[in-house]
């Protein structure tokens, strides 16, 4: 017998309404995932390019960008992404790069 075929993926829909205390954020993009560290949320989503937004978890503005980055992880408090090329290290608070491992190709 023939596996039958899977139904097609509904698409996502937004909740009618968000827990108490929830603070919604608009990216106007597709979010790819979700990290919490150093005391923000870093959100990767894609729009027109990749991009990870650093968010203040009790205002929920966006305190800046991280542009390439696809992916984040959190290792000991402090922010790690992954670019199209490279690992970067971040200061949890500028975004700036504090060490870089670049990839192979």
């Amino acid at each position: 017998m023939a596996p039958s075929p899977s139904p097609e993926r509904s698409p996502f829909t937004v909740p009618a309404f968000l827990p108490a205390g929830a603070i919604g954020v608009e990216l106007g993009g597709e979010t790819n995932g979700v990290t919490i560290c150093g005391g923000a949320v870093w959100v990767a989503y894609y729009l027109d390019a990749d991009l990870i937004a650093q968010v203040d978890p009790s205002t929920g503005t966006v305190l800046g960008l991280v542009e390439g980055g696809i992916n984040s992880v959190c290792l000991d408090g402090e922010p790690w992404v992954a670019t199209g090329t490279a690992i970067q290290h971040l200061n949890p608070t500028t975004r700036a790069v504090l060490s870089s491992v670049e990839l192979a190709k």
